[in-house]
């Protein structure tokens, strides 16, 4: 995929994934998607994060696209 860098997110800890969550649901937001898919954005999101805690792995997670406006 290509586009610009909206986002960019390491995940270390629990702050971080509520980041991300944040970012996330923004970017959607940004992009225009509607109120209910900026939801599942970010709790996809969290999701991928906990996980990510919960298998001790530290990662570093961007989101492309392009935004409007």
């Amino acid at each position: 995929m290509t586009g610009d860098e909206l986002i960019r997110v390491g995940v270390r800890d629990d702050h971080d994934v509520f980041a991300m969550r944040r970012l996330g649901r923004e970017v959607a937001e940004s992009v225009g998607l509607e109120a209910q898919d900026q939801i599942r954005v970010a709790t996809a999101l969290s999701e991928i994060g906990r996980e990510l805690l919960e298998a001790e792995i530290e990662a570093i997670g961007s989101v492309l696209g392009h935004a409007h406006g």
